[in-house]
């Protein structure tokens, strides 16, 4: 029976490994999530638009997209607490999101439209942070809001800047934070773009913070839990962060108290000196 068990252990997670292998190289299919919605067949357009939302290679507009399409498909199904749940989900992905299909009916955008100005919160929230080892970017610390799934992985898709291809490293969800470690970072670049997605069954992002094409940036050197969590910017470092900046400003201010000493006692008659006496 334990033989059994690791053997079941092991192809569940080759097939993770599988499915997150082949997640980046799938391309939503959209289009379809949207046939099925214009030609009526709502639940077939709710289940591929979730997939389409879910699919962790989406973008923000694919998976904003996906939800809302998911959401009127709902609502035709009389499924209003679901229909909710995805227009949060879509606000959650893009906050400036809005439906622009004119197939939905009015009622239908005001649903939406009451999700944003109630302010809705999502079941799980993902709030990643950089995880430092000796002043050096290591990983990612992910802290989940919400309830977590069981069996739930978190996963790390990361890459330097001008690279094509994400790589990814993912972790079993753990109380509190997860630690997701990112081997193969190339020390002689000076950022990191990353996006977090929470995956559950089918492979399928429950939560994400930040898309492949609106990433989060981290720096590599000098990093502290908290930084990158907006994005870090790319330019360099502040000015008065520099150290050859201090040299400057010391030696100006010494030239300055020297300077302003000398001048002080330029009129002052030297001692054991009688000083000037005018000649008649």
């Amino acid at each position: 029976m334990r033989r059994d068990r690791r053997a079941a252990s092991l192809g569940a997670f080759v097939a993770l490994a599988v499915s997150l292998e082949a997640a980046p190289a799938a391309a939503a299919d959209l289009a379809g999530c949207r046939r099925a919605y214009e030609e009526q067949r709502y639940e077939l357009a709710a289940d591929l638009c979730a997939d389409v939302a879910g699919d962790p290679a989406a973008t923000r507009t694919a998976a904003a997209t996906g939800w809302e399409v998911a959401g009127m498909a709902h609502l035709v199904l009389g499924h209003v607490p679901m229909a909710r749940a995805a227009f949060c989900q879509a606000l959650t992905v893009d906050p400036r999101h809005r439906p622009s299909d004119p197939i939905y009916p009015p009622r239908f955008v005001a649903v939406f439209e009451g999700v944003r100005q109630a302010g809705c919160i999502p079941p799980v929230r993902l709030d990643p942070e950089p995880l430092p080892r000796g002043g050096v970017l290591a990983g990612v610390r992910v802290r989940l809001i919400g309830g977590a799934p069981g069996g739930g992985r978190v996963v790390v898709w990361y890459r330097h800047p001008g690279e094509a291809r994400w790589r990814h490293a993912a972790a079993p969800v753990q109380a509190g934070a997860t630690s997701v470690e990112l081997p193969g970072l190339n020390l002689r670049e000076r950022e990191l773009e990353y996006y977090v997605t929470l995956l559950g069954e089918r492979a399928r992002a429950l939560a994400r913070a930040g898309t492949p094409d609106h990433p989060r940036r981290v720096l590599l050197f000098g990093v502290t839990p908290g930084d990158g969590a907006g994005g870090v910017p790319g330019g360099a470092p502040p000015i008065w962060r520099r150290g050859w900046v201090w040299w400057v400003v010391g030696g100006v201010v010494l030239t300055t108290v020297v300077v302003s000493v000398a001048a002080s006692r330029g009129g002052e008659t030297p001692r054991g000196s009688l000083g000037t006496l005018p000649l008649p």
